[in-house]
């Protein structure tokens, strides 16, 4: 199925390389903890697919002192079983290191998949070594996805950029960031809105803690003052979760 989604953001013009990366050959390359090897128990495979050049892009390949971005690669990953965001988020953290480039990560599993990016700098104290910041991701997703068509539309190689590689990357990492935020919020934004919906959706997951939380003591308080109060709070929450 993924290669549907390779169609759609335009990289079927390329070839599919398909290259197999075996845990032993990641094991080689880095040393896992017993928690990443775990992690690999819930993986069936792991692929090379693309590693597009400046040429393929049509932007030119970005350095400076911080970054070195020569291309860009997308690898997929097939799932056994559907694993935790976090061992989701130690995956992709191994994978980028055994790649200094750039990265776009497809962890598929049955008819859904979820993609991951992550911009990286040169280690200031091992400039062959990279660090990663902070990943970002879409939700799960499926070709029924609200939404789906009109972002893969954004993120179409004929609409990249065409200055440099940071800013082609830059573009994945933004459109992936919006899209997750549109499957929360349930309508389609851009860039421009990207902060204010992302404090909206931060300060709604927070209520809904509180509010699962609260529900969780009311359920084993014994007092019925108190119990009073929560309810209370439950619903002073409540409404302020329905204005926003």
């Amino acid at each position: 199925m993924i290669e549907s989604f390779y169609e759609h953001i335009g990289l079927s013009k390329f070839p599919i390389i398909k290259k197999r990366i075996s845990k032993r050959m990641i094991q080689n390359q880095i040393s896992l903890t017993k928690l990443q090897e775990k992690v690999f128990d819930g993986v069936e495979r792991v692929q090379l697919d693309f590693q597009l050049t400046p040429a393929q892009l049509g932007a030119d390949a970005f350095k400076d002192n911080e970054r070195n971005y020569p291309g860009i690669i997308f690898i997929q990953v097939k799932l056994r079983e559907k694993l935790k965001v976090s061992q989701l988020e130690e995956l992709v953290i191994i994978l980028n290191r055994l790649f200094p480039v750039p990265l776009v990560t497809s962890l598929i599993l049955e008819d859904e998949f979820i993609i991951f990016a992550a911009h990286k700098r040169l280690s200031l104290s091992n400039q062959q070594e990279v660090v990663i910041n902070e990943a970002v991701s879409t939700s799960w997703v499926s070709f029924e996805t609200p939404f789906y068509k009109e972002w893969t539309k954004r993120i179409h190689i004929d609409g990249l950029p065409a200055t440099h590689l940071y800013d082609v990357y830059h573009s994945y990492v933004m459109s992936i960031q919006t899209f997750r935020i549109s499957q929360i919020t349930e309508k389609f934004i851009d860039e421009s809105q990207l902060e204010i919906e992302t404090n909206r959706v931060k300060e709604i997951e927070d209520l809904q803690n509180k509010i699962q939380e609260l529900k969780k003591k009311l359920k084993k308080e014994k007092q019925f003052n108190r119990k009073v109060d929560m309810n209370v709070k439950i619903h002073s929450l409540t409404k302020r979760l329905e204005q926003l």
